[in-house]
């Protein structure tokens, strides 16, 4: 473990809601020496070896959290990252959890690819859940035909300043929508709703 890069970083919690209530969180990467920056380009700098290590510490974290707090978490990863290496340390991580509490979200920085749909499915098998980032991004269309032909009960987030309502209907026919930005519908009481206009992103979260 590289202890010196993990102090370089820290995990918020954003708030995810179903009908006003807390249902779950996101875990989010953010910098030490900039509160209000979000690392993504200085994550995607470093070698692919130290973005897998700080992975595994970011489910590793989830993972004590879940069991404090006893609800589903989220976090990032990038589809290139899955080898039977981390399949292997997430889905043990599941083992001592309540299924699917512990869940991966695919980033959309690529689309997952043979033998990535592969540690998917093994994954879900194994008690993690699924969630497939912005299908409305660069590679989200890749991800929504991703979503089509494997038969896994998916989160599916879709930010609301890049979709239009008409998309809805379809995704929830494939899994749970999590409505994402300002643009979200608030008053909706079908979809998760993660949003700033019903909470901000919290340094620890609560039961």
């Amino acid at each position: 473990m590289n202890s010196h890069l993990y102090r370089d970083y820290y995990l918020v919690y954003q708030p995810e809601f179903w009908r006003g209530n807390i249902v779950s969180y996101e875990a989010l990467l953010r910098k030490t020496s900039c509160e209000h920056c979000f690392p993504y380009h200085d994550f995607q700098q470093l070698s692919k070896e130290r973005q897998k290590e700080l992975t595994e510490y970011i489910a590793e974290h989830v993972y004590w959290v879940i069991q404090d707090i006893e609800k589903p978490i989220s976090f990032n990863v990038s589809p290139s990252f899955l080898d039977k290496e981390m399949v292997g340390y997430i889905t043990t991580l599941s083992t001592y959890l309540p299924p699917y509490t512990l869940v991966m979200e695919i980033i959309e920085d690529s689309p997952p690819q043979s033998p990535q749909e592969q540690y998917i499915q093994s994954l879900y098998q194994g008690g993690v859940g699924i969630r497939i980032d912005d299908v409305t991004d660069q590679y989200g269309w890749d991800n929504l035909r991703f979503i089509e032909h494997i038969n896994i009960g998916f989160d599916i987030k879709v930010n609301m300043q890049n979709a239009s309502q008409d998309l809805l209907p379809y995704l929830r026919e494939h899994g749970t929508v999590i409505q994402e930005g300002d643009k979200a519908d608030i008053t909706n009481t079908e979809d998760i709703i993660q949003s700033f206009q019903l909470g901000k992103s919290v340094t620890y979260p609560n039961k």
